[in-house]
């Protein structure tokens, strides 16, 4: 996979500068790992493999994680610098994205946008809370996926849970393609606060 952009490079958008480095190239790298993991799980016999899932599943939870921060940032609701300090906990960010795209839209800062587009953007947010749903029920603080086993030796997922990454990549399929939907009306938004 090619990268976009050169190390010194910086991409004119409207008046703000968006850095290589910044959030939403973080979270497509976290796609791009994950990207390349699926297929070679999925081109094997272990994608239904429990120990093989949990890096896909961190990937995968971690890119939501992001993706929600990077909504935040594209709302002026949190600084670029806020991000390490911000909560991991996905409930509390699908609820703080779900509040802030309601109030961008109440507002009117869906100006250029039709009043289609603009239930688009909520609905696409619901597709993107029920295809989370799984991550806020098994992972919802960032603690399970990144081992089986607890320090203490609590699995940290049970083992009812069907660890199925075919099923796993189409949910977060889904997810992705409303997740970057939703990001790039927006980016593209030139009434949008972020850009003044």
């Amino acid at each position: 996979m090619k990268n976009p952009f050169r190390d010194d490079e910086k991409v004119e958008l409207r008046t703000k500068n968006i850095e290589p480095d910044s959030w939403g190239c973080l979270v497509e790298g976290y796609y791009w790992s994950l990207k390349i993991l699926l297929k070679e799980i999925l081109n094997s016999n272990m994608y239904q493999n429990r120990w093989v899932s949990y890096p896909v599943m961190f990937n995968i939870r971690h890119y939501y994680e992001l993706s929600l921060k990077d909504i935040l940032v594209n709302l002026e609701r949190i600084e670029d610098s806020d991000y390490l300090i911000m909560d991991h906990n996905l409930d509390v960010l699908l609820d703080k994205v779900e509040s802030a795209l309601e109030e961008y839209i109440n507002l009117g800062g869906c100006n250029e946008y039709s009043e289609r587009e603009e239930t688009e953007i909520i609905n696409a947010f619901l597709i993107i809370k029920r295809e989370m749903r799984d991550f806020v029920d098994l992972d919802n603080s960032s603690f399970s996926f990144r081992y089986p086993y607890s320090k203490s030796g609590k699995e940290s997922i049970g083992e009812s849970y069907l660890f199925d990454v075919k099923r796993i990549n189409e949910s977060f399929s889904v997810c992705r393609k409303k997740l970057t939907r939703i990001s790039t009306m927006l980016i593209c938004d030139k009434n949008n606060k972020i850009f003044e």
